[in-house]
């Protein structure tokens, strides 16, 4: 303990490729302290990279809602006795899909650099932070409370950034996208589609404090759990000394077992929301193929125009796949 690796450890990692790739941005501003932390302000540096991003974001979800108009057309085409039509379909499906492909792949890389830089630049100055905090604050703050409170915020920023913002985006840009052509395709069923709108909008903001409150007292009894692990370690010969490891061990348990309250309530709210809103996506699509199928015996709409709103509703309301 304490002497160099050994060399089998070692010659692994220096037959590794060489370190590519460094954040764009300069040591003034990764230290910055004129500022208190915001979402503009750690976005500044990269926000170019974050435009574009949101743009092939943009393009390759709007691209997604083609499909469903697409197979209306391979629909009444095969209806109508027209072969050739499925054919050109499925020739511009794969071209579409194609495309997507490139699309996702652009914003995906983009989106990593701006993640990867954001983190840096969090991490960088809340270090700088913690440098300058007085003898005092730490008299006040236990370590255990400070390093948790550090490493669960970046971790959830981490998490968000990387995916949330993802989610959040693909399904808003959906959502208005499948919409705004609902209405003008037909309104009466974009009437149907929106009349589920309310109702999941209300869910969600009922969600959201409780998720808040959920997630901060995961976040408080992480810290007390971290805080007792680093005074029962710093104090295990005291606790010895005074045959208090049994107490010490069920007071800790006990920290433990309240961590797993709290973050088995924020998992219930987050998931309950989630079964919540699938439910409510499950009616809609039940309760929509009632009118396009209507309008369709009485021939103002096609059967591939009929199918459409089911397959544009599901492309909205669907949760979008996670990037890996």
């Amino acid at each position: 303990p304490g002497g160099p690796p050994p060399p089998e450890l070692v010659r692994p990692l220096d037959r590794g490729p060489p370190a590519r790739g460094a954040p764009n941005i300069d040591e003034a501003t990764a230290v910055a302290r004129d500022h208190a932390p915001s979402d503009p302000n750690a976005l500044a540096p990269f926000r170019r990279a974050a435009v574009i991003a949101g743009l092939l974001l943009l393009l390759a979800t709007v691209m997604d809602l083609v499909s469903p108009g697409l197979i209306q057309l391979a629909v009444d085409g095969i209806r109508n006795g027209e072969s050739a039509t499925a054919a050109k379909v499925a020739g511009a499906m794969v071209a579409l899909g194609a495309t997507v492909g490139v699309l996702t792949y652009s914003y995906k890389i983009r989106a990593a650099q701006v993640t990867e830089g954001v983190m840096y630049l969090l991490r960088r100055r809340t270090f700088q932070r913690l440098t300058r905090l007085g003898v005092d604050y730490y008299d006040r703050e236990l370590p255990g409370q400070v390093a948790a409170r550090v490493v669960h915020d970046l971790d959830r920023i981490s998490a968000f950034v990387d995916t949330g913002v993802y989610l959040a985006g693909t399904s808003a840009i959906l959502l208005v996208s499948v919409i705004a052509v609902m209405s003008v395709w037909n309104f009466t069923v974009a009437v149907v589609m929106l009349s589920f709108l309310p109702i999941m909008v209300i869910v969600t903001v009922i969600e959201v404090p409780l998720a808040n409150r959920a997630y901060a007292r995961a976040r408080t009894r992480l810290g007390v759990v971290i805080e007792r692990l680093q005074e029962d370690i710093a104090g295990r010969y005291v606790i010895a000394s005074y045959d208090a490891r049994a107490k010490a061990k069920e007071r800790f348990a006990e920290a433990a077992w309240d961590l797993r309250r709290a973050r088995r309530r924020s998992a219930l709210i987050s998931n309950a929301h989630g079964e919540v809103i699938a439910m409510f996506v499950g009616l809609a699509m039940a309760s929509l193929p009632a009118t396009p199928g209507r309008l369709s015996f009485a021939g103002a709409l096609t059967v591939g125009a009929a199918v459409t709103p089911a397959l544009a509703l599901l492309v909205a309301l669907s949760p979008p796949p996670h990037p890996p």
